[in-house]
């Protein structure tokens, strides 16, 4: 199992070589982790279905073998619900852009809570003044 660091996270992130893209059923063609969840939020049932069955998901086996990631292929291979693999691949993007920028999606997300905390205290303030 790798150890999940900056690099890691970064290598994860990186598109594929052509040759290793994942080629969705009479559609496009996917080179990154953003790519396909991109797809699944708009993907059709019916295409869903022609890669994710109880006896195959050819969205876990690229994400092993292609992208590199075995923590969300074992992830994905256990599921065979469209929302449920979606919302895995969504999870697994917020961690590792999370880690490849080090916090700083986070921090960023703390500075809006922040600005908009301090609005409200200050209309608070200023409705009780």
């Amino acid at each position: 199992m790798n150890r999940l660091n900056k690099e890691y996270a970064k290598r994860i992130l990186e598109d594929v070589p052509y040759q290793k893209a994942f080629r969705l059923h009479l559609s496009t063609t996917l080179t990154n982790l953003h790519e396909l969840a991109e797809a699944l939020d708009v993907m059709s049932e019916y295409t869903f279905s022609h890669h994710v069955t109880k006896e195959r998901n050819d969205f876990a086996t690229w994400i092993r073998n292609s992208i590199g990631d075995t923590t969300l292929a074992n992830k994905v291979q256990k599921q065979i619900s469209k929302e449920k693999i979606t919302k895995l691949i969504h999870r697994r993007l917020i961690e590792l852009e999370t880690l490849r920028f080090g916090g700083r999606i986070l921090n960023l997300v703390d500075f809006f809570a922040g600005i908009i905390l301090g609005i409200m205290i200050g209309i608070l303030l200023a409705s009780i003044l």
